[in-house]
């Protein structure tokens, strides 16, 4: 079946230039290792639920139907598909969904002088996926060949607003051409919204942050303001070429949401300022089924820039991080909230607990597991201190700083569009 389309955005922002889940675990003091858990995949459903393939009446373009096996043939967009974003600028865009029973492809075009592009698959607090993204002879993500989402370098699975940014490592810069989606839901539809962020620009810019309080959240011992403060410290210590902005807001709400479930997935999508390209970490004092947890992201990557998304935010807790005397650590505080927010622009742990899996980065040092000299199953941020223990994204923290990046990382986090 085919079906073409002619479609007007939802939203269009633009700027001109200018001067993605991981639970963290841990207990206090700081010098007392902090422990991370699952990530994304963990919290989204494993293999293939029922699911209803978007008939996506995406941009002005061609769509051709008919399941997600690979075509032999080049891809070619019709003369109507648009050329995706604006020359020199970062923009947002938003176009309808409409899910249905059956499947479809849709096509767009890749200037250029495209240096970063993320999509954000959001119907609702629905569970949504990238079935398959492909461009002539690379196929980025394919679910029916990788159902779990094992393959490097997207890890791509199902989430709340599945997202998705390019490039992810050093080989998965879209080429010019034409690029072909294909989008599954979870949820009975019928419509949807596919969110488009364009960079058509050199990286760099502002990283807009907002610590937002839930309810009457309180930092004993500490402030907002204080935490503010540290936490464009540690990018700063960082060596990240963008300008570091942190404000705060408060939203109502439970300062003690469970870790997961849609009450807190509403509270994700409960703070929606003007900007829309502002992260929001929404400052908790607990999480009340898991103590323990420090933090947990959206995704890897979340939905950036899409506020109101059941992944949009960061939710850091602060009780977790209280020192023997009962007051917030808040320098540990601030490396959590930075953590988190690598992991919802999308960077991953650069090793893994038991030191077997690294993240899909070249320039990232990794530890082997033959770094656990104490065999207790996992390598500690001590133990590969002098490989990759001090970086922010080790998967437990130490004994000391960990504010580490490596080039490839920090030029991801400057290349996102949500950075302006």
């Amino acid at each position: 079946m085919v079906r073409t389309a002619a479609l007007v955005p939802l939203t269009s922002t633009s700027t001109t230039p200018t001067a993605a889940i991981d639970h963290r675990r841990g207990r206090r003091p700081r010098a007392w290792p902090q422990t991370l858990g699952e990530d994304v995949g963990e919290r989204a459903p494993r293999g293939l639920p029922h699911v209803a393939a978007s008939s996506l009446g995406l941009l002005a373009l061609c769509v051709a139907c008919g399941g997600s096996s690979p075509s032999e043939d080049p891809l070619s967009c019709p003369p109507s598909a648009p050329i995706v974003g604006v020359a020199g600028e970062v923009t947002t865009e938003a176009f309808p969904l409409t899910f249905g029973a059956d499947g479809a492809s849709a096509e767009l075009v890749v200037p250029e002088d495209l240096t970063a592009l993320a999509l954000v698959a959001e119907d609702g607090l629905e569970y949504t996926a990238f079935w398959t993204v492909q461009q002539d002879g690379r196929r980025w993500i394919d679910l029916d060949a990788d159902p779990d989402g094992l393959d490097a370098p997207f890890f791509h699975t199902w989430n709340h607003a599945a997202s998705l940014t390019f490039p992810s490592n050093e080989a998965s810069a879209l080429a010019r051409g034409c690029l072909r989606v294909e989008v599954l839901t979870d949820g009975p539809g019928p419509s949807g919204t596919l969110h488009v962020l364009t960079r058509r620009r050199a990286e760099g810019g502002t990283m807009r942050v907002d610590l937002v309080r839930v309810g009457a959240t309180e930092l004993p011992g500490s402030s907002f303001d204080t935490l503010a403060t540290e936490l464009a410290a540690v990018f700063e210590a960082t060596g990240l070429a963008v300008s570091i902005e942190v404000s705060i807001a408060a939203v109502p709400g439970d300062p003690f949401p469970p870790a997961e479930g849609e009450a807190t997935l509403r509270l994700r999508g409960s703070y929606r300022p003007a900007d829309a390209v502002r992260i929001p970490i929404y400052v908790i004092q607990g999480f009340v089924d898991e103590l323990d947890t420090l933090g947990i992201a959206g995704g890897i990557p979340g939905a950036n820039g899409v506020p109101g998304a059941a992944s949009a935010g960061v939710l850091v807790a602060v009780d977790p991080h209280l020192d023997e005397e009962g007051r917030v650590d808040v320098l540990t505080m601030a490396e959590t909230a930075a953590h988190e927010l690598g992991h919802q622009l999308g960077l991953f742990h650069t090793t893994e607990a038991e030191g077997l899996d690294h993240d899909p980065l070249g320039d990232t040092a990794e530890c082997p597991a033959s770094r656990d000299t104490d065999g207790d199953g996992v390598v500690s941020a001590e133990e590969c201190a002098d490989l990759d223990g001090g970086n922010l994204m080790f998967w437990i923290s130490g004994s000391f700083p960990q504010r580490e990046l490596s080039p490839w990382q920090r030029r991801l986090l400057a290349l996102s569009p949500v950075v302006r």
